[in-house]
């Protein structure tokens, strides 16, 4: 295949350091790979890097130095080195691909925030360079086909700062306003123009009014700055070394460059294992041709959800039964009516991403899964009844936690790096631009934009608590009123980092469970002093993963090191050790209509009946049973029609 090429200035090599993890396993070079430019390919060193939250099982890549042999020559391709130097995670965010051959020629590599191309320089002599991609202008500079959005000329920043490029725009450390970005300091210190290409406009709120550059899927109202390879938000009231964000522009090129999610059924973008210094490796190349991008003029009026299915999945089980829903970590979600499991993919239904993070089922018995690529809603006959993305309104297609009342109340969705979008479907009715009502650090009192889990306390009053990477938080929709535990003294939580958060609905106590401390409680919710358990208390782990009060208001707890029970001062725990707990490291849990549980874990689903006789009461399902895969997610029932 062949497309017009990127042009842009050779990197300039920093020194910022960012702490990868280095994993020792083999890596498989799938069969059937189209013929390559690139004859020998060796090891020279590599980096593994995997989801530091453990969300995304997809993100497994390396970062390698490669020694490749091409036009008879070899070259050193050093993807690890050039990642380092330009400000690792800082600047790039997670590697999203491995490094594969995308052009003629040519190696490159996917980042959340960016593309990285290794290619062969005519204009500059015939030499080989690694060098960052115009991401920006392949996403609205007109470049590989996109909408051009052009420059902001009427807008120019009168305050101190640096002109650079075309345009005459300036880096500066505050806005058009005066009021302070650090855009300056964070541009010079992971590599100026070099890694960022030239400004296109200069920092100032976005509006997306016409004749303003407006990015894929972005909220208006927050300060940004526009580059050719890069898009910079502003977030004052974020901790110190977190003002600056850079959007995912290399995800949101990914998405681009092969539509329709062709890119998560490609081997260069699916978990790998770890390359071996010295090793030999091939590099894939990407046989297909990507679709013509066009990016859409973009506009802030959202036009609701989607309900068209394009493809109806042939149900092999009985749906008018209480059904079971397990999520997994890339093979779609199961559906067990008691006798009979089935799947539900990207091949046999309209779901349009494998990963499943989180469920819910609504008032309605209808299912909404939310997955990395956008929501869905299902009926309980796993027929599509609508899908809702950023082209309607939704402030992010990856989606980490769902709490709510529909049909009639809100739905709150929770994302993994851009706060929550609360979609009301009433306002559909009244006014289609309030549908989604956004909340974000930079606009409310949301502690983080990192999302990990909901409680929904009352529907009535839209009451919610939210379980974020930097504290919890009890939000008061219909007053619009925060109360924020994050101070870890103050609350005396053992950790900021919360996993998951719940309610005993008869005596009111608030639960919030940690990411590595254990686990604390409050009956007198915010306004109580909160006290931690830990391992030393009985917990399997102090890495909380779910929090489920049980009908009978018993707390069940899902950690990495087992299932959680909570007795009058003390924990105690199921594991494979003590129980026929299928896997000790549980993700989530449900309980049926008999009051059995249902256990979701890293190998596969455990169903326990804490009424039977000690020592029995467990059932296993794995693979073999008909589940779609063994790494579970999350869990949900659906009550019987």
């Amino acid at each position: 295949m062949s497309r017009r090429w990127r042009r842009c200035p050779a990197l300039i090599l920093l020194t910022t350091l960012a702490g990868l993890l280095l994993v020792t396993l083999a890596v498989a070079v799938p069969a059937g790979a189209a013929a390559t430019s690139f004859t020998s390919v060796s090891v020279l060193d590599s980096n593994f890097v995997t989801d530091p939250t453990g969300q995304n099982a997809t993100l497994r890549h390396n970062i390698p130095n490669l020694r490749v042999a091409v036009d008879g020559q070899f070259q050193d391709a050093n993807f690890k080195d050039h990642y380092i130097n330009t400000g690792g995670s800082d600047r790039w965010g997670l590697p999203v691909s491995e490094v594969f051959e995308e052009e003629d020629g040519a190696l490159t590599q996917y980042y959340q925030r960016g593309a990285v191309d290794f290619h062969k320089r005519n204009d500059l002599g015939g030499i080989w360079v690694l060098e960052r991609r115009l991401t920006w202008d392949y996403m609205g500079g007109g470049l590989g086909g996109s909408f051009d959005q052009g420059v902001e000329p009427s807008i120019t920043n009168p305050n101190t700062g640096v002109a650079l490029g075309p345009w005459g725009h300036k880096v500066s450390n505050v806005d058009v306003t005066g009021k302070f970005t650090g855009f300056h300091d964070f541009f010079d210190r992971l590599g100026g123009v070099d890694s960022f290409g030239f400004p296109k406009t200069d920092a100032r709120e976005d509006t997306g009014n016409p004749g303003t550059l407006l990015a894929q899927g972005a909220t208006p109202g927050i300060t940004r700055q526009y580059f050719q390879a890069a898009v910079l938000e502003s977030f004052p009231d974020n901790a110190p070394g977190f003002n600056v964000q850079l959007t995912l522009l290399g995800d949101f090129l990914r998405d681009q460059t092969y539509p329709n999610n062709q890119w998560a059924s490609l081997a260069p973008f699916q978990a790998a294992g770890a390359l071996l210094p010295g090793q030999s490796s091939s590099v894939i190349k990407v046989d297909i041709t990507p679709a013509a991008t066009s990016t859409p003029v973009p506009t802030n009026t959202p036009t609701g959800p989607t309900p068209t299915p394009t493809a109806t999945p042939v149900p092999t089980s009985d749906t008018s039964k209480e059904l079971i829903i397990v999520g997994t970590a890339g093979n779609g979600f199961s559906v067990f009516d008691g006798s009979t499991w089935r799947t539900v993919n990207v091949d046999n239904s309209n779901l349009g991403n494998d990963t499943i993070n989180a469920l819910f089922v609504d008032s309605n018995n209808r299912i909404w899964v939310g997955t990395n690529d956008r929501l869905y809603r299902f009926n309980r006959d796993i027929t599509l009844d609508a899908s809702f993305s950023t082209s309607e309104g939704m402030g992010d297609n990856n989606i980490s936690a769902l709490a709510g009342a529909s049909p009639g109340g809100v739905m709150f969705i929770g994302h993994p790096a851009t706060g929550i979008s609360a979609y009301d479907p009433d306002q559909l009715l009244a006014d289609t631009t309030d549908q989604y009502h956004r909340y974000r650090t930079d606009t409310s009192s949301l502690p983080s934009n990192t999302i990990r889990d909901f409680h929904l306390v009352d529907a009535g009053l839209n009451r919610v608590w939210i379980a974020t990477q930097n504290g919890a938080a009890l939000f008061d929709g219909a007053n619009n009123d925060w109360t924020l535990l994050q101070t870890v003294d103050a609350a005396n939580l053992p950790s900021l980092d919360i996993n998951a958060v719940a309610v005993s609905a008869s005596a009111g106590t608030v639960w919030i469970g940690s990411n590595g401390a254990g686990i604390a409680s409050s009956p007198s919710g915010t306004t109580g002093t909160f006290t931690t358990y830990t391992t030393a208390n009985g917990l399997g782990s102090d890495t909380v993963n779910e929090i489920f009060v049980a009908a009978d208001g018993t707390v069940w707890v899902a950690t990495d090191g087992g299932l959680g029970k909570w007795g009058t001062l003390a924990f105690s725990n199921f594991n494979t050790g003590n129980s026929g707990l299928i896997n000790s490291t549980v993700r989530a849990i449900a309980q049926d209509s008999a009051s059995v549980l249902w256990i979701a874990t890293a190998n596969g689903v455990s169903r326990y009946d804490p009424s039977a006789a000690a020592g029995t009461g467990w059932t296993k399902y794995q693979t073999g049973e008909g589940l779609a895969g063994n790494d579970l997610s999350v869990i949900a029932i659906v009550p019987s029609s």
